[in-house]
């Protein structure tokens, strides 16, 4: 299992610098890549969370709003999509769903850990989906958890 640790948000630059170096493919049968980012005591500032209203459309309120978690999660997806031992280069990815969910409010001061990692995958006819779940929690509570579900065209099967 690879297990990598933030501090402080993943940064744009060296995943997207990632994203340039050759994928090792995934071959027939073999396993799955173990891949797990945590990203520890993040606090939204205010500025942030009323910037994000501000773009969204969405009334600021004392809460996070709910799509917030998804909006700031992603970069450690990014990161998790970007990791040198994915077997698809993130180029040729496509995000096609989203299953969100809120199991308590957030409140904006809260202090977030967010973790991300595979949770399943499938090789189809045409292609490759891969589901990546990031969970959020607060004093050790589930707080909120997204999966996003990416497709690659090709053979994987």
């Amino acid at each position: 299992m690879h297990l990598q640790e933030f501090d402080r948000p993943p940064c744009a630059l060296r995943y997207m610098t990632l994203a340039l170096w050759p994928s090792p493919g995934l071959r027939h049968g073999a396993p799955f890549p173990s891949i797990v980012m945590s990203w520890r005591g993040y606090r939204a500032a205010a500025r942030e969370v009323d910037r994000f209203c501000s773009l969204s459309g969405v009334p600021a309120g004392e809460d996070l709003p709910f799509l917030f978690p998804h909006a700031i999660g992603f970069r450690l997806q990014m990161a998790l999509l970007t990791h040198p031992a994915f077997p698809v280069p993130i180029w040729r990815m496509l995000q096609i769903r989203n299953r969100l969910r809120q199991h308590r409010t957030i409140l904006r001061d809260a202090v977030l850990n967010f973790e991300a990692s595979f949770s399943g995958h499938r090789a189809l006819e045409k292609g490759l989906e891969v589901d990546v779940h990031c969970a959020v929690t607060e004093a050790g509570e589930l707080a909120w958890e997204g999966t996003n579900t990416f497709y690659a065209r090709g053979r994987f099967g």
